[in-house]
């Protein structure tokens, strides 16, 4: 299955179902948003297909809400900060619904640790 990104492609020979894949790094160097972009490009991309593979992202560190705007701004090319505070004008808001109706339709679960009562 692909990656979504061909230089990784090349290097990996795509994901398969026996790796167990580590993505490690140094905190703010983009772990979460290239996991992310992978993960839905593999939930976007078997949708055209009959045995579809859902797709589950864990998250430890951000919250569902915080995830899914980080790929709501990725898929609509909007900036996140203007997204969370509600800045942006009818085409940009247009273009937002697209990326959520897509988002809505891919087998794609967000899972995320949640607080201790």
């Amino acid at each position: 299955m692909s990656t979504g990104l061909t230089g990784l492609n090349n290097l990996l020979g795509g994901l398969h179902k026996s790796d167990l894949v580590i993505l490690a790094g140094r905190p703010a160097m983009g772990k979460t948003a290239l996991a992310t972009n992978i993960a839905f490009h593999a939930a976007t991309t078997t949708l055209t297909d009959e045995t579809a593979v859902p797709v589950a992202f864990f998250s430890l560190e951000m919250s569902a809400e915080q995830l899914g705007t980080r790929i709501l701004a990725e898929r609509s090319g909007l900036d996140s900060e203007n997204i969370r505070r509600g800045r942006m004008n009818d085409r940009e808001f247009l273009a937002l619904v697209e990326s959520s109706e897509q988002i809505s339709r891919a087998p794609f679960s967000l899972m995320t640790r949640q607080p201790c009562p």
